[in-house]
């Protein structure tokens, strides 16, 4: 009874009045501290990411690199199959499926916080690319590149309308840059 009389008080507030009319009280009370509970659990480990320089030159980097490969790769397939038995002049597109990917060597800090009574709390990993100064410009440093894929390569060339000059063209393409044959359309043409 000493219980009942103590919290009498609580019925004549208005507010719990409402809340206690309210079907399921219960459940959405429970849903909103489970809700606090995550936000407050994951809100401490959420990805931050910013736009750096550094971001901006590798974009501008990947462009440059992509651009470069194709008109390599093109130069290279079309004095190739020029050269071919057959062949006359040759011309040669290449699309890419992707650029190329930078492995960027980055600093890494990890810090581990501990509860009062040392148990495990939580792991912060940070990364900062490393970055350095060439010439007035900073770009990050490059550990490792990998090439660009190839979608696909068109080969338009003179006396590619005889069969066996055109299996001659698309088996030196397949084999100069590693393509299946399906990435691979060969067409005879005139210049």
């Amino acid at each position: 009874m000493a219980e009942k009389k103590g919290l009498n008080f609580l019925e004549k507030i208005p507010i719990l009045k409402k809340l206690k009319k309210i079907k399921h009280i219960e459940i959405i009370v429970c849903i909103i501290f489970i809700s606090l509970l995550l936000l407050i659990y994951f809100g401490g480990t959420t990805k931050r990411t910013t736009k750096t320089s550094s971001n901006l030159n590798l974009e501008e980097l990947t462009l440059q690199t992509s651009a470069s490969f194709i008109k390599q790769t093109e130069e290279k397939l079309e004095k190739l199959i020029g050269n071919l038995s057959g062949v006359g002049r040759a011309s040669v597109m290449v699309t890419l499926e992707s650029g190329p990917e930078f492995v960027i060597a980055n600093n890494i800090e990890e810090v581990t916080s501990y509860t009062e009574d040392g148990k495990y709390k939580n792991v912060t990993i940070s990364k900062t690319p490393i970055i350095i100064t060439e010439n007035g410009k900073s770009k990050p440093v490059i550990l490792m590149e990998i090439p660009p894929k190839i979608l696909g390569v068109v080969v338009v060339a003179e006396g590619a309308d005889d069969i066996k000059t055109k299996l001659n063209i698309f088996q030196a393409v397949q084999t100069a840059i590693s393509v299946s044959g399906e990435k691979i359309q060969v067409f005879s043409g005139k210049f």
